[in-house]
Protein backbone atom coordinates (compact mmCIF):
# COMPACT_ATOMS: atom_id res chain seq x y z
CA UNK A 1 0.00 0.00 0.00
CA UNK A 2 1.32 3.39 -0.98
CA UNK A 3 -0.53 6.67 -0.45
CA UNK A 4 -4.01 5.13 -0.94
CA UNK A 5 -5.02 7.62 -3.64
CA UNK A 6 -5.23 5.01 -6.40
CA UNK A 7 -6.89 2.26 -4.38
CA UNK A 8 -10.67 1.97 -3.98
CA UNK A 9 -11.59 1.32 -0.35
CA UNK A 10 -14.50 -1.07 -0.99
CA UNK A 11 -13.61 -2.59 -4.38
CA UNK A 12 -9.87 -3.26 -4.40
CA UNK A 13 -8.21 -6.14 -2.58
CA UNK A 14 -5.85 -4.11 -0.41
CA UNK A 15 -6.25 -5.52 3.11
CA UNK A 16 -7.10 -9.01 4.35
CA UNK A 17 -8.12 -11.97 2.21
CA UNK A 18 -10.67 -10.22 -0.02
CA UNK A 19 -12.09 -6.78 -0.89
CA UNK A 20 -13.95 -5.11 1.97
CA UNK A 21 -17.24 -5.13 0.01
CA UNK A 22 -17.17 -8.95 0.31
CA UNK A 23 -15.93 -9.04 3.90
CA UNK A 24 -18.58 -6.49 5.01
CA UNK A 25 -21.37 -6.73 2.41
CA UNK A 26 -24.00 -5.03 4.59
CA UNK A 27 -21.75 -2.04 5.31
CA UNK A 28 -20.96 -1.79 1.60
CA UNK A 29 -24.68 -1.84 0.81
CA UNK A 30 -25.35 1.00 3.28
CA UNK A 31 -22.30 3.12 2.44
CA UNK A 32 -23.17 6.42 0.74
CA UNK A 33 -19.85 6.71 -1.11
CA UNK A 34 -18.98 3.33 -2.57
CA UNK A 35 -16.27 4.74 -4.88
CA UNK A 36 -14.12 6.36 -2.17
CA UNK A 37 -10.38 5.70 -2.06
CA UNK A 38 -8.37 4.40 0.86
CA UNK A 39 -6.81 7.89 1.17
CA UNK A 40 -10.29 9.49 1.34
CA UNK A 41 -11.39 7.18 4.13
CA UNK A 42 -8.18 7.58 6.12
CA UNK A 43 -8.26 11.38 5.77
CA UNK A 44 -11.89 11.56 7.00
CA UNK A 45 -11.14 9.25 9.92
CA UNK A 46 -11.89 5.53 9.67
CA UNK A 47 -11.67 4.92 13.41
CA UNK A 48 -14.89 3.97 15.18
CA UNK A 49 -17.06 7.11 15.13
CA UNK A 50 -14.88 8.76 12.47
CA UNK A 51 -16.33 11.02 9.77
CA UNK A 52 -15.43 8.55 7.00
CA UNK A 53 -18.39 6.35 7.86
CA UNK A 54 -21.42 7.87 6.10
CA UNK A 55 -24.49 5.65 5.83
CA UNK A 56 -27.74 5.94 3.90
CA UNK A 57 -29.72 5.07 7.04
CA UNK A 58 -29.31 4.51 10.76
CA UNK A 59 -27.33 1.36 11.59
CA UNK A 60 -28.64 -1.53 13.65
CA UNK A 61 -26.60 -2.79 16.62
CA UNK A 62 -25.02 -5.67 14.68
CA UNK A 63 -24.12 -3.31 11.82
CA UNK A 64 -22.43 -0.95 14.29
CA UNK A 65 -20.46 -3.93 15.56
CA UNK A 66 -19.32 -4.61 11.99
CA UNK A 67 -18.09 -1.01 11.76
CA UNK A 68 -16.10 -1.47 14.98
CA UNK A 69 -14.61 -4.72 13.62
CA UNK A 70 -13.65 -3.02 10.35
CA UNK A 71 -12.16 -0.06 12.25
CA UNK A 72 -10.01 -2.47 14.26
CA UNK A 73 -8.80 -4.08 11.04
CA UNK A 74 -7.76 -0.63 9.78
CA UNK A 75 -6.10 0.43 13.04
CA UNK A 76 -2.55 -0.56 12.01
CA UNK A 77 -2.75 0.66 8.40
CA UNK A 78 -0.19 3.39 7.71
CA UNK A 79 -0.29 5.10 4.31
CA UNK A 80 3.03 6.03 2.68
CA UNK A 81 2.72 9.72 1.79
CA UNK A 82 5.40 9.76 -0.93
CA UNK A 83 4.70 6.34 -2.46
CA UNK A 84 2.18 5.49 -5.17
CA UNK A 85 -0.15 2.51 -4.92
CA UNK A 86 0.89 -0.41 -7.09
CA UNK A 87 -0.98 -3.38 -8.55
CA UNK A 88 0.30 -6.94 -8.25
CA UNK A 89 -0.74 -9.69 -10.68
CA UNK A 90 -1.37 -12.74 -8.47
CA UNK A 91 -1.45 -15.28 -11.31
CA UNK A 92 2.24 -14.77 -12.16
CA UNK A 93 4.05 -12.92 -9.39
CA UNK A 94 7.48 -13.56 -10.96
CA UNK A 95 6.81 -11.94 -14.36
CA UNK A 96 3.74 -9.80 -13.72
CA UNK A 97 0.74 -9.21 -15.94
CA UNK A 98 0.56 -10.22 -19.58
CA UNK A 99 -2.44 -10.40 -21.91
CA UNK A 100 -1.34 -13.89 -22.98
CA UNK A 101 -1.34 -15.15 -19.38
CA UNK A 102 -4.71 -13.52 -18.60
CA UNK A 103 -6.28 -15.01 -21.75
CA UNK A 104 -4.80 -18.46 -21.02
CA UNK A 105 -6.13 -18.34 -17.48
CA UNK A 106 -9.65 -17.21 -18.42
CA UNK A 107 -10.08 -19.65 -21.30
CA UNK A 108 -8.41 -22.60 -19.57
CA UNK A 109 -11.78 -24.11 -18.51
CA UNK A 110 -15.28 -23.61 -19.93
CA UNK A 111 -16.86 -23.56 -16.45
CA UNK A 112 -14.29 -22.85 -13.83
CA UNK A 113 -13.60 -22.00 -10.24
CA UNK A 114 -11.16 -19.13 -9.81
CA UNK A 115 -10.05 -18.70 -6.20
CA UNK A 116 -7.68 -15.79 -6.77
CA UNK A 117 -9.76 -13.25 -8.69
CA UNK A 118 -13.46 -14.00 -8.36
CA UNK A 119 -13.95 -15.07 -4.73
CA UNK A 120 -14.32 -18.80 -5.34
CA UNK A 121 -17.44 -18.46 -7.52
CA UNK A 122 -18.08 -21.01 -10.27
CA UNK A 123 -18.64 -18.96 -13.42
CA UNK A 124 -19.11 -19.59 -17.15
CA UNK A 125 -16.51 -17.94 -19.41
CA UNK A 126 -19.01 -15.22 -20.43
CA UNK A 127 -19.55 -14.41 -16.76
CA UNK A 128 -15.78 -14.12 -16.36
CA UNK A 129 -15.65 -11.75 -19.32
CA UNK A 130 -18.35 -9.58 -17.70
CA UNK A 131 -16.42 -9.46 -14.42
CA UNK A 132 -13.13 -8.63 -16.14
CA UNK A 133 -14.78 -5.80 -18.07
CA UNK A 134 -16.49 -4.45 -14.92
CA UNK A 135 -13.31 -4.59 -12.83
CA UNK A 136 -11.21 -3.04 -15.60
CA UNK A 137 -13.81 -0.26 -16.03
CA UNK A 138 -13.69 0.55 -12.30
CA UNK A 139 -9.90 0.51 -12.46
CA UNK A 140 -9.84 2.90 -15.45
CA UNK A 141 -12.26 5.28 -13.70
CA UNK A 142 -10.16 5.22 -10.51
CA UNK A 143 -6.80 5.63 -12.25
CA UNK A 144 -7.74 8.22 -14.87
CA UNK A 145 -9.65 11.28 -13.65
CA UNK A 146 -10.31 12.39 -17.23
CA UNK A 147 -11.93 9.06 -18.23
CA UNK A 148 -15.30 10.26 -19.56
CA UNK A 149 -16.84 7.05 -20.88
CA UNK A 150 -19.76 5.17 -19.34
CA UNK A 151 -19.83 1.44 -18.68
CA UNK A 152 -21.83 0.77 -21.86
CA UNK A 153 -19.14 2.49 -23.95
CA UNK A 154 -16.44 0.47 -22.18
CA UNK A 155 -18.35 -2.78 -22.69
CA UNK A 156 -18.97 -2.24 -26.41
CA UNK A 157 -15.79 -0.37 -27.46
CA UNK A 158 -12.98 -0.69 -24.87
CA UNK A 159 -10.21 0.08 -27.37
CA UNK A 160 -11.91 3.31 -28.47
CA UNK A 161 -12.26 4.33 -24.81
CA UNK A 162 -8.49 3.90 -24.41
CA UNK A 163 -7.80 6.02 -27.49
CA UNK A 164 -6.93 3.12 -29.82
CA UNK A 165 -8.43 3.62 -33.26
CA UNK A 166 -8.21 0.75 -35.75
Amino acid sequence: MGDGIGTLFWFDHWIGEKPLRFKYPRLFELAVNKMCTVADMEREGWEDGGRAWVWCCRLLAWEEESVRECSLLLLNVVLQVNAFDTWRWNLDTAHGYSVKEAYRHITNHEVHVNNRIFQNEATHVLGLLEKVKRISFLWMKAKNASFIYCYYDWWTHPLMCMGVHL
